[in-house]
């Protein structure tokens, strides 16, 4: 089978998915349809969310002074590649997003976010404050991910969540507008909207 005719069999797959719930279960179909060859010490959990994170990447749309060049790689950067997430989003380096591929970066200072495109950010107590990477990404066009549902009310773009062992996402449109992202409707249509405060 031919690239194109791979591509379209994938889009017409999740083109189905988006039209199921907003709160997927299907975390086989997600995976089987966007996702590399992940690694073997990321969790189905893990390679969940990093199947989401791929599928945003292919229903966003960045302005183009974003990127040095027409070739310039997607940048998602990470502050940890070594948990589970960081491990089955590394594997997401190389996948093509319409006519770039991602390249996955470990960025040490938050001061690094204003080279990204995506930013996945983990919960946990070691998590960088949403506030400083609002402060620090002003201007940037920089499509933020991360976990919970607080994190698109302090600023965050898109909250993936899980309610009833099912996983969704929320997503705050203010946010992504100030970013200068266009978000697609086919993904809107699966997501929770909520407001900053």
């Amino acid at each position: 089978m031919s690239a194109p005719a791979r591509e379209a069999r994938v889009d017409i797959r999740f083109a189905r998915w988006l039209s199921r719930a907003a709160w997927v279960s299907a975390a086989v179909l997600a995976v089987a349809t966007t996702a590399p060859a992940w690694s073997r010490e990321a969790t189905q959990a893990a390679q969940l969310k990093a199947a989401f994170v791929f599928n945003f990447s292919r229903y966003t749309e960045w302005p183009g002074h974003a990127f040095a060049s027409p070739e310039a790689p997607l940048r998602l950067c990470l502050f940890s590649t070594d948990s589970e997430v960081g491990k089955a989003l590394a594997a997401l380096a190389g996948n093509p997003v319409r006519d770039r591929k991602i390249d996955v970066v470990k960025i040490n200072s938050v001061d690094a976010v204003q080279d990204c495109h995506l930013l996945y950010v983990e919960s946990g107590p070691d998590a960088v404050p949403m506030a400083t990477i609002v402060a620090r990404s002003t201007g940037v066009p920089l499509l933020t991910i991360g976990e919970g549902s607080t994190f698109p009310l302090q600023g965050g773009v898109i909250g993936l969540v899980t309610r009833d062992k099912r996983l969704g996402f929320e997503v705050n449109l203010e946010a992504a507008k100030r970013a200068e992202l266009r978000l697609s409707s086919q993904l809107l249509a699966l997501a929770r909207i909520v407001k900053e405060g």
